[in-house]
């Protein structure tokens, strides 16, 4: 197929088709990413043992074969890495408002 999923390691899995990043010549999702900072934030708040935070980068499958996983690493974008804010945060910085108050309105 010509769409770069096709040829990615790291493509769209789980609830809100999370995906791996670009390598750096724009052909495939070959680097883990979301997965794996997924993993080192499980193991860093006791959730998983620390030898066990790449869990995810050797076997990305899990998020969509585990529904735990696929619900909780939604969840995880949206609140942790997304930063899907409050209302009452970052009111003070225009550029953080704007982009907070985005994705507010569209989450």
């Amino acid at each position: 197929s010509k769409y770069k999923s096709s040829t990615s390691f790291y493509k769209g899995r789980g609830l809100i088709q999370l995906t791996g990043n670009l390598n750096k010549d724009g052909t495939a999702y070959s680097i883990p990413g979301p997965y794996e900072k997924y993993g080192k934030y499980l193991a860093d708040n006791g959730y998983l043992k620390k030898e066990e935070e790449g869990i995810f980068i050797s076997d990305p499958d899990l998020i969509s074969k585990d529904l735990h996983y696929a619900i909780d690493i939604a969840g995880w974008e949206w609140s942790i890495e997304k930063k899907a804010l409050s209302y009452i945060r970052d009111y003070v910085d225009k550029e953080k408002n704007a982009y907070a108050k985005w994705k507010r309105d569209t989450f």
